[in-house]
């Protein structure tokens, strides 16, 4: 029985429905958290969880990516949440797609494609929730634009999960 106490690092999961985004990925990571055995919530109020209220260090990080990369004519999350062709969002992301065990979020732009997927598995007795990050750039800027989120991406998708394992959370909604 592995016991995952913390968010550790895994290799992307080939049973997630945007393992087809895998090849050619210039950027992808996986992470794996175990969930409270009480958890049960849906995939989108887990989503919310851990990508909704950010804790402070977390939102001071995403207003110096907005200052940073706006003048770059990078869409900040302002803007990101004021496209109106998403049925919903989670924080800034669109929701792609809903399963009972998967949600899909994502952001495309003029310099990248970005996916986001939350999987559920069960493994024996264990409850896991694995993110996987999966980006293709189109063009140079969004090459430097990873280049330059890639050690907070990994700081912050780590942190976020981590809210999850939790022993008590109650429902956002």
């Amino acid at each position: 029985m592995r016991a995952w106490t913390h968010v550790g690092r895994i290799s992307p999961p080939a049973d997630s429905r945007i393992a087809d985004w895998y090849e050619g990925a210039d950027l992808i990571d996986s992470y794996v958290v175990q969930l409270p055995p009480l958890l049960t919530l849906d995939m989108v109020s887990l989503a919310h969880i851990a990508f909704g209220a950010r804790p402070l260090w977390i939102e001071l990080l995403m207003q110096l990516r907005d200052a940073i990369m706006k003048p770059l004519g990078v869409k900040t999350r302002e803007e990101l949440q004021s496209i109106s062709d998403a049925p919903q969002r989670i924080a800034f992301f669109s929701l792609v797609s809903e399963h009972p065990d998967e949600i899909i979020l994502g952001a495309d732009d003029k310099y990248l494609d970005f996916r986001l997927s939350l999987l559920r598995t069960v493994e024996g007795s264990e409850n896991l929730l694995t993110a996987t990050s999966v980006v293709h750039v189109r063009n140079r800027l969004g090459t430097l634009y990873i280049s330059v989120i890639r050690p907070f991406h990994k700081v912050i998708v780590r942190a976020s999960l981590a809210r999850l394992a939790r022993p008590v959370i109650s429902d956002p909604c």
